[in-house]
């Protein structure tokens, strides 16, 4: 899977601050910018290992290392909005 240049660039927004990996207000904005821009085209589907992948890989890039739980955590938390998103017709 790849992702498209401004799914890629939301991505490095949201990874790219050292808080990254924080539930802050901030950080967490960011996180769902990066969901609703991934979420275009995908009909609320999460690709788990792929996009896992994905992000471990950037944020090697970005900052030398990850966080592999949270990465794993925050895309659970992307499959349990798109099952809303996809319940409610959204």
């Amino acid at each position: 899977m790849k992702l498209s240049p401004r799914v890629e660039k939301v991505l490095e927004e949201w990874a790219g601050p050292k808080t990254w990996n924080t539930t802050h207000p901030c950080d967490m904005d960011r996180w769902y910018r990066f969901v609703e821009a991934y979420k275009v085209g995908r009909k609320y589907r999460v690709h788990e290992a792929e996009l896992t992948e994905i992000i471990m890989a950037k944020l090697d890039e970005l900052h030398g290392g990850h966080d592999k739980k949270v990465v794993r955590e925050r895309i659970w938390r992307m499959g349990i909005i798109f099952d809303y998103l996809r319940c409610t017709k959204r």
